[in-house]
């Protein structure tokens, strides 16, 4: 069969340059292949347990993560002992002595870093990931160190990165009287923010023994704090109500409680449940109305009516873009969901602070504010921290050859690439260049001009029927009998069988968990001659689980695996299509609560 090319435009001008390891999967009848990566000019290399030379027009992504593969999104890249995660950020907040530090490595955070406990204002370091969704965050405090006099580390949900933003926090600290140690206490506290003005509420502390578990709830407009002494029974620590703001920061904060004191904890088995699908969040950038995401910071943009098309300056990673207004859709100045652009995107206007929208032409961008003749109010300004995105235009969004992720959060569509002085130099579908080193690239991967993404359709969840309950689980025998395909059922979602899931995962790659039995059809629009994706169970899979997966074109079955175990590695699957206008996927298992997860799920088009 003919192969996806996606990396054909760097056969010319590239020698062999040695890049992490990571992940190559190719449209053949071989399965994954894993080890260290080094470009060639018409291939690429796997040094690993099975050395293999791959062809350039035979790749369908390139993984240039070394990270294994999980269900949350908490996971090492590149050098995983001095980096943060791809879209992590650490942030001093407020003035504190001495200055914050995060390190990840082998599945574990350490903190370090001062911090008083301020009257007005907060004076603590956090590190953290955009987050403007419902959501639950849990995390293990493993220790916290005794030379910080009343060390505290915890989760918490902050509105901003400033020191007067609204926040929820549930925390351990070392318990303290002078110097003589009490012992280790859970702590709570929410605050409206406001400087000299906050409004905070206290929850009473709890004596504790470490390790203790930490957990933070979001729902709406309640967030609710949890603890558990074994990861598993939890007990409700605090319930709080938010008000007048909507969460944009997920992570955790360590202070010290005295100047030039260095407080220092470990935390581990993190784990932030993932969104829906239609709550992917950007970070602070520039959506272009191609369709590609540049994470990073706007410096200029100019809006003069009078002048037909303004340039811009854009910078990510310490490079300058020049960019021309008519190719920006959307400036985003705070995390922001990708759904509320697309709920607005056919207007213009900011998205605020607290989610409302206001109509009007902004008529100039910069670093320090956005000013905008508005519906409403007229000519006003407002700083960064008080809006949300700026929206331009409505989104364009071009076909592309390629998809480059980069570590940063950026996605690129691009139709060709190069390399210059050891940088890849990406050509952006809409004539945008962007540079980027090889440190900074997470994944190539064939673009919508070569493969349709599944979970980009509008895909069709049908769960199992209510009247069949599944089946207690029972101890797995030999040879398990697969049970038959469960046919769609129109009734609502039975009770304990939850809806699909979707969202990015750690390498960016994109993640559908559904229960076993959910029936999960895609519709297909044109000619597609093949399909790939990776296949688990999700780690929280019960005991000895196990599950089969059924592949159906146009209601008929056209492929079927082996059992699936719990704990297995992702599998890679591929099969041929003869030209399907409907996809279906169904996990079979016997085995209650078993949900499974369907992992960058592409149909490969045709000639």
């Amino acid at each position: 069969m003919k192969n996806v090319a996606l990396l054909c435009s760097l056969i010319f001008g590239l020698s062999n340059t040695t890049v992490p390891a990571g992940d190559v999967v190719t449209l053949t009848d071989s399965p994954e292949v894993n080890g260290k990566l080094t470009l060639g000019p018409s291939s690429l290399h796997v040094d690993g347990a099975s050395p293999v030379d791959v062809n350039l027009p035979d790749v369908l992504e390139a993984d240039f993560n070394d990270a294994p593969f999980q269900l949350n999104y908490f996971s090492s890249v590149g050098d995983a002992s001095t980096q943060l995660p791809a879209g992590w950020k650490g942030q001093d907040i407020g003035p504190i002595k001495p200055p914050g530090t995060a390190l990840y490595a082998n599945g574990s955070l350490t903190l370090t870093g001062g911090g008083t406990s301020a009257k007005e204002g907060d004076m603590f370091s956090f590190v953290g990931l955009p987050w403007t969704t419902d959501g639950q965050w849990t995390a293990r405090v493993q220790q916290i160190a005794d030379q910080g006099p009343s060390t505290e580390v915890g989760l918490m949900l902050r509105e901003g990165l400033d020191a007067d933003s609204p926040q929820v926090a549930v925390g351990a600290t070392n318990k303290v009287n002078g110097r003589k140690l009490f012992g280790p206490e859970v702590v709570f506290q929410a605050n409206a923010g406001s400087i000299g003005k906050r409004e905070r509420l206290h929850q009473p502390p709890l004596p504790i023994q470490l390790p203790i578990w930490l957990r933070l709830t979001q729902s709406g407009g309640s967030v609710d704090a949890s603890i558990s002494t074994d990861g598993k029974d939890w007990e409700l620590v605090s319930e709080h109500t938010l008000k007048s703001w909507i969460g944009a920061w997920a992570g955790f904060y360590l202070n010290s409680h005295e100047d030039n004191e260095t407080g220092k904890a470990v935390v581990d088995q993190i784990s932030f449940t993932p969104p829906p699908c239609s709550a992917q969040t950007l970070s602070p950038g520039i959506l272009l109305r191609s369709g590609s995401f540049l994470a990073g910071t706007l410096n200029t943009l100019d809006l003069d009516p009078t002048k037909p098309d303004g340039s811009g300056s854009f910078s990510r990673n310490g490079k300058n873009v020049i960019l021309a207004r008519s190719k920006v859709a959307v400036i985003t100045m705070q995390p922001t969901q990708r759904s509320d652009i697309a709920d607005m995107s056919s207007q213009v206007g900011l998205i605020m602070k607290n989610g409302d929208f206001l109509a009007g032409e902004p008529d100039g961008i910069s670093g320090g504010g956005v000013h905008i003749n508005s519906v409403a109010l007229g000519i006003v300004s407002y700083t960064p921290a008080q809006v949300r995105a700026c929206i331009l235009h409505p989104l364009q969004t071009q076909a592309a050859n390629y998809e480059i992720r980069l570590k940063d959060g950026s996605l690129v569509r691009a139709s060709g690439m190069s390399v210059n002085n050891a940088q890849i130099v990406i050509n952006e579908v809409s004539g945008i260049n962007v540079t980027a080193g090889l440190d900074e690239i997470a994944q190539f991967r064939a673009g919508p001009a070569q493969v349709q993404t599944l979970l980009d359709l509008p895909w069709k969840a049908t769960p199992p029927p209510a009247n069949t309950p599944p089946a207690a689980n029972p101890t797995p025998a030999a040879n398990p009998a697969v049970p038959a395909n469960p046919a769609p059922a129109a009734n609502p979602i039975p009770d304990g069988t939850a809806p699909p899931q979707c969202w990015e995962g750690n390498n960016q790659e994109q993640i559908m968990m559904a229960s076993a039995g959910t029936v999960v059809d895609f519709p297909l629009t044109g000619r597609f001659r093949a399909l790939a994706l990776r296949f688990a169970l999700s780690p929280d899979a019960p005991p000895n689980a196990q599950a089969s997966l059924s592949i159906l074109a146009d209601g008929r079955e056209i492929g079927r695996t082996p059992p699936f175990r719990a704990g297995d590695s992702p599998r890679y699957i591929e099969m041929t299509l003869q030209n399907a206008k409907t996809v279906s996927f169904v996990a079979d298992s016997i085995f209650a609560g078993t949900k499974v997860l369907f992992i960058d799920p592409v149909a490969i088009r045709g000639n």
